[in-house]
């Protein structure tokens, strides 16, 4: 479920990015609500990689192949 709560939050970045600024708050908040999370789960979930730097690399290696899907419009298989 992380990579797809990442996913969603860098695909948010980066279209406030393009319209000229950083993502809303609230617009953070939706994304993390469609997931049934809190910004402080969110957080505590992601302090808990901080340990574990192999773990958070996977996911993040997740999370940009699930980009590059997204940029090429293809199908995402779980």
């Amino acid at each position: 479920m992380l990579v797809d709560v990442l996913t969603d939050l860098y695909l948010l970045e980066g279209r406030a990015k393009f319209d000229g600024g950083p993502a809303s708050i609230s617009s953070r908040d939706s994304v993390l609500a469609l997931y049934d999370l809190t910004e402080a789960t969110f957080t505590e979930r992601m302090e808990a990689y901080r340990a574990h730097p192999e773990a958070f690399y996977d996911l993040q290696k997740e999370v940009l192949e699930r980009l590059n899907l997204e940029r090429l419009d293809l199908p995402i298989t779980e």
